[in-house]
């Protein structure tokens, strides 16, 4: 048989059978994490012009995530540091787990933004 079912990986053990379950546990995880009350949890809300510690961000997500960083360059020639992807660790058995890399590509002594989605917490998108 063709496509995406042909191709998933099956492996004896393994909760995700298929595509499907794999996006109906993805949808699920993503629904009981709740990352915005984790980060509000911890004031953080994204937001364009305020930043925030990396040590509000292990607070709000308990060390059990790894951060992605980038640098962009500003108009008037300074620099921000924006979190770009929180990735949350988790075992075989979808527990959360501690993560063995806190960020990647970040400087943790320096702020970070975390940019959002909608215009409702910024006047500038």
């Amino acid at each position: 048989s063709s496509g995406i079912n042909a191709e998933w990986p099956l492996r004896p053990g393994d909760e995700l059978q298929s595509p499907h379950d794999y996006f109906n546990t993805a949808l699920s995880l993503n629904h009981k994490l709740d990352m915005d009350k984790l980060l509000r949890s911890a004031g953080i809300v994204p937001y364009l012009n305020k930043s925030y510690t990396f040590k509000q961000l292990d607070k709000a997500m308990k060390k059990k995530a790894t951060y992605w960083c980038r640098t962009v360059a500003e108009e008037d020639g300074s620099s921000r540091q924006l979190v770009d992807q929180i990735s949350v660790c988790m075992d075989k058995k979808l527990a959360w787990i501690d993560c063995s890399v806190q960020s990647i590509m970040c400087n943790t002594r320096e702020p970070f933004y975390l940019l959002p989605f909608t215009k409702e917490n910024n006047d500038e998108l």
